[in-house]
């Protein structure tokens, strides 16, 4: 039997809503919250949006991805040490349910299950993220149907900055940022630059596993005669050694394999700022990731994937509504490469073709706002898809907020297409999944601080299984599991400033089954305290801890695969900022200070304690 949302649930959350707003009163109206891009092309948001703001974007010492689990819900697993394959998981979600942005453009990669690897996430010229739970596939299409989580690179004031830090693992990284900003627009050129001998990532063996990246990135817009013109590109050659898992237990053992990764980004776009009321724009982009694996100095097989976007779309902003309406075409291809085989010839090129309508309505009523967003899909290899989302929010302090949304999860090209002898063949005959959420929250802020609390209940049919054996094959394929998988969790956030230092803390509690049975990689409950606070007038200090409970997974030595428990762990990391002069500073960074032991995929090993001190000096 098909599961939906409840619908006493639903009745619950708005007849609360409408309670709060009978007994409130007109002085407690607060205005919505206005974040850039990650909910809404019209800008106001009525949902939760969390950001990682520059001082915390600055504290990332070794990776970037070892920030990301101060997000609720947001639950990394990484093969291995820094700068290896990592997933991340939103509210017990796919791992292709999450789109990733960049100035706006979509990053997930269509060659690798329309993921986007975390282990080549570099932060040059990134100075704030904003991570949004959530179905928003009526906004952003298929890759959105659990939420959004965009890096913004745009720059805010005038700067010249180098950045040169060595640490733990032979770690070394350097960094380089100048931006110009002006009335009329800006530019921004950065380029950034790691190289780490690593650690390694099998438990038996001495072998590390080291990893490097280099990214460039350029953005400018220019205004001329009531019209914004922008411009972005942005390009990184990465590389990353990890070992092999061969049978017959499937974990990592000691051998020379790599992954060089050539990933770029293009960006254009042109909008008309000359009225306050009706602002059209239109964007061209473009995403390319190229994949290369080597074992033994010798490349075995590759991947490309490219995602070509044209879309363009109007806001009309009227005194207390705002509509938007976006027209849109994209083109994913997937080009896979590599020896032909007694089992099959892995070298194909696939494209599919999407084209979109969507529209998003808000209105502001004298204590509530109400939000309508909707977005139709044409695909040229499956059936049309249809996604909604309803939002409505109190405009009261305490803000009560609640959103039902639809989405749509096309195949990937891997399961569809994808190719490896004596171990996957794609499944062409793959329906989408389709996911139903609905999320009721409770937000209060005061001057120093705020807390939100949201419940959430989501169920996916169709869902998609990539590793069902096939004995005609013989080998793994992907089918659609009948009935529905489950997604049901509470967050809690807060953020106070007490006794002189700023205080945030949050906590997830995520249930995600598939066929009742508890699916891997998600772990149930998770949680994050940061602090950071001024010492003196040169001096000051951060400290982060994360927990992550414990988690199943799978041993493939045996079939079918036996489940296997990850212990959850915390980590504790802290920086120190010493600013000796107004041009210049030193930065010292710890992670994982209690050399915790831990893994998050099975038969892998993860870095311990690592240390880096950094310089940063304004040119």
């Amino acid at each position: 039997m098909v599961r939906k949302i409840p619908s006493v649930l639903l009745v619950a959350t708005f007849a609360a809503m409408a309670a709060h707003v009978v007994a409130a009163d007109d002085s407690a109206e607060e205005e919505l919250e206005e974040v850039r891009v990650v909910a809404s092309r019209i800008g106001v948001v009525d949902q939760r949006v969390l950001v990682l703001d520059t001082d915390d974007v600055a504290s990332a010492g070794f990776h970037p991805a070892d920030l990301l689990p101060m997000l609720p819900g947001f639950a990394l697993a990484t093969s291995g040490p820094r700068g290896s394959l990592s997933q991340a998981r939103v509210r017990g979600s796919e791992a292709n349910h999450l789109l990733v942005m960049i100035d706006g453009v979509a990053v997930n990669d269509p060659a690798a299950g329309s993921e986007f690897d975390f282990g080549n996430l570099d932060f040059t010229a990134v100075h704030g993220v904003e991570f949004l739970a959530g179905p928003q596939s009526a906004v952003w299409g298929s890759d959105a149907i659990a939420g959004v989580l965009h890096f913004d690179t745009t720059p805010e004031t005038d700067s010249r900055r180098l950045r040169v830090g060595y640490g733990s693992h032979d770690t070394a990284n350097v960094d380089l940022g100048i931006a110009r900003v002006h009335d009329q627009g800006h530019l921004k050129v950065s380029v950034g630059h790691i190289a780490s001998d690593g650690t390694n990532a099998a438990l038996h063996g001495t072998e590390d596993d080291g990893f490097a990246n280099t990214t460039a990135h350029l953005a400018a817009s220019r205004e001329v005669a009531g019209w914004d013109f922008g411009f972005a590109a942005r390009a990184t050659e990465a590389q990353v050694a990890y070992d092999p898992s061969p049978a017959p237990l499937y974990i990592p053992m000691d051998g020379d394999r790599v992954t060089a990764t050539d990933a770029s980004l293009l960006r254009a776009t042109a909008r008309f700022v000359g009225a306050a009321r009706f602002v059209p724009w239109l964007t061209i982009a473009r995403n390319r990731t190229e994949r290369e694996h080597a074992a033994d100095g010798v490349v075995s097989n590759g991947t490309t994937g490219e995602r070509d976007t044209v879309s363009a779309s109007a806001n009309l902003m009227l005194d207390r509504q705002r509509v938007n309406m976006t027209i849109e075409h994209v083109v994913e291809r997937f080009e896979q490469m590599g020896p032909a085989t007694a089992f099959g010839d892995p070298n194909q090129r696939q494209r599919t073709r999407t084209s979109s309508v969507a529209a998003e309505y808000q209105r502001d009523l004298p204590l509530v706002s109400v939000s309508v967003s909707a977005r139709a899909d044409a695909n040229s290899a499956f059936r049309d898809a249809f996604a909604y989302r309803l939002g409505a929010t109190t405009r009261t302090s305490p803000r009560w907020f609640a959103s039902l949304g639809r989405g749509v999860k096309n195949p990937t090209f891997i399961e569809r297409f994808g190719y490896a002898p004596n171990a996957f063949i794609g499944n062409p005959d793959l329906q989408p999944e389709t996911s139903l959420g609905v999320e009721l929250g409770l937000a209060h802020a005061w001057d120093d601080g705020s807390v939100t609390l949201t419940v959430f209940d989501a169920s996916l049919d169709d869902e998609i299984d990539g590793f069902v054996f096939d004995p005609n094959a013989p080998g793994f394929t992907a089918r659609n599991i009948a009935g529905s998988s489950r997604r049901r969790g509470a967050e809690l956030t807060a953020d106070a400033t007490w006794h002189g230092a700023r205080w945030r803390a949050a906590y997830a509690y995520v249930d995600s089954t598939s066929d009742d049975m508890r699916e891997i990689r998600r772990p149930r409950h998770q949680g994050s305290v940061t602090m950071r606070r001024p010492v003196s007038g040169r001096v000051s200090l951060g400290l982060g801890m994360t927990y992550s409970g414990a988690s199943l997974d799978r041993d493939f030595s045996t079939y079918p695969a036996t489940p296997v428990v990850l212990d959850g762990f915390r980590l504790l990391r802290a920086d120190v900022k010493f600013q000796p002069s107004p041009r210049w500073g030193i930065q010292l960074l710890v992670e994982n200070a209690l050399d915790e032991d831990y893994a998050t995929v099975y038969g892998y090993r993860s870095p311990g304690l690592s240390a880096m001190a950094r310089a940063v000096i304004d040119l």
